[in-house]
């Protein structure tokens, strides 16, 4: 049975204090869960059974391309007030937001780049990345695992392999994060 939340529920204080309780309830009672007004752009389905979400990967029924779902004809994004809405929709095609078979090239693209031997190579500077980021938080005196370690640390590195700048690709990495 799914259970309907907001975006709300998931940006709530309590949820930000302790999501393991959140998800965990959402496991529970509701494994299959909607979500409405996903980041102003309508709604979205959660699963949080991994054996549901494998299922629904693997059909090709649904999708992970918002081009797909919201600039179809009778999309969100399909009416005059929600221009913002198509333009992003249009620029933000990636690894994450497409379907095979564009994903699959995209992945093969950077398994040739992320080999072991190259994650290898990348380990001294991965390190100094993680001191800095350590560093700065001990400095605080307090931590919050996701934005300040698991979130910079990839946007770091992978940013700083393909020469874009940190402040730009920030930018662009905070539209995936959920």
């Amino acid at each position: 049975m799914a259970e309907h939340i907001t975006t709300s529920d998931l940006l709530a204080q309590e949820t930000k204090r302790n999501p393991y309780a959140f998800y965990a309830r959402l496991r529970e009672q509701a494994p299959l869960t909607y979500v409405s007004n996903l980041q102003g752009l309508g709604g979205a389905w959660i699963t949080t059974g991994y054996d549901d979400a494998v299922a629904i990967l693997r059909d090709t029924r649904f999708t992970q391309d918002a081009q797909k779902v919201l600039l179809s004809d009778d999309g969100l994004a399909s009416n005059a007030e929600n221009a913002a809405a198509r333009r992003l929709i249009a620029w933000r095609r990636d690894m994450l937001t497409v379907d095979p078979p564009d994903h699959t090239r995209l992945r093969g693209l950077f398994s040739k780049v992320f080999t072991p031997r190259m994650i290898e190579h990348l380990r001294p500077h991965i390190q100094q990345v993680t001191d800095e980021l350590l560093d700065a938080v001990q400095e605080r005196g307090e931590m919050d695992l996701i934005s300040d370690f698991a979130f910079p640390l990839p946007i770091t590195v992978i940013s700083e392999m393909l020469g874009i700048p940190l402040r730009i690709a920030s930018r662009y990495a905070s539209g995936h994060r959920a």
